[in-house]
């Protein structure tokens, strides 16, 4: 993700959406030492694997890692970056809401949204981007996944 299309910005706060045991948010704990990250995950046992991963790789000090059903319960915004593993089987709208729109939301200005999808999933992600007047673009696409970017004006 950051080979192709590095991030140009300046990251003091970033958001894991779907945080899992925590492969995309220390990756970027590590890569952007800047970083605060605010992970969250509605599996209790995959937050408990992620602050365990974090202590593992030295990041526990820069991230806040709690339960949470979609963003409902991060209160910061202006976030730099986010970014989120979409989960495939939630259904089009829970997608649209809770993994695209929502979490935008969070950004300030200039922020950046990254998200990865199952190549299943690119017949309505372009959708929700025209329905929705926000550009969704397509950065990456691998066998079985897609990598989208979406930039705050």
């Amino acid at each position: 993700m950051f080979r192709r299309d590095p991030i140009k910005i300046k990251v003091n706060k970033a958001f894991d959406l779907g945080s899992g045991y925590g492969a995309l948010g220390i990756v970027i704990a590590q890569k952007i030492p800047s970083a605060h990250l605010t992970m969250v995950d509605k599996d209790l046992l995959a937050i408990r694997y992620a602050k365990r991963n974090a202590d593992l790789n030295s990041v526990s000090d820069r991230v806040d890692i709690f339960g949470s059903v979609g963003i409902d319960s991060i209160e910061e915004k202006d976030y730099q970056l986010g970014v989120s593993n979409i989960p495939a089987k939630i259904g089009d709208s829970a997608i649209e809401e809770e993994f695209i729109l929502k979490p935008i939301s969070l950004l300030s200005k200039g922020g950046e949204y990254w998200f990865v999808v199952v190549n299943a999933l690119n017949r309505i992600i372009p959708r929700i981007g025209n329905s929705n007047q926000i550009d969704l673009k397509q950065i990456s696409k691998r066998v079985g996944h897609s990598v989208y970017r979406y930039i705050k004006k």
